[in-house]
């Protein structure tokens, strides 16, 4: 086993955390004061994903889709498919489905 262990933000996913400070209206992520800072490049990929998943506009600034992911307490990707499954009515199984995979992540 190692003797120092890497800070949690380094090893992890960035896309909850960048969307959590979007919605506090943090925009300046690259000079934000963490306490260990993630490489620019997972940085990045947050944002790409989040892009991606259509929670930030080309511009960088939160939609309305990126709030409402934002209130729930998951993975940015399993909120979207939270949301979106009323659009197809398949709520209750995309519901088992998310609770199911967030136990696992």
């Amino acid at each position: 086993m190692q003797d120092n262990t890497y800070p949690e933000i380094l090893r992890s996913n960035l896309g909850s955390v960048v969307l959590q400070l979007k919605k506090m209206g943090i925009d300046d992520l690259v000079h934000f004061d963490f306490m260990d800072p993630p490489a620019p490049e997972t940085l990045m990929r947050a944002l790409e994903l989040l892009n991606y998943l259509q929670a930030l506009s080309e511009e960088g600034e939160l939609t309305d889709l990126g709030g409402m992911m934002a209130e729930f307490p998951l993975d940015p990707s399993l909120s979207k498919m939270s949301i979106t499954s009323t659009e197809y009515n398949c709520s209750n199984e995309i519901l088992s489905i998310v609770a199911m995979l967030n136990g696992m992540m």
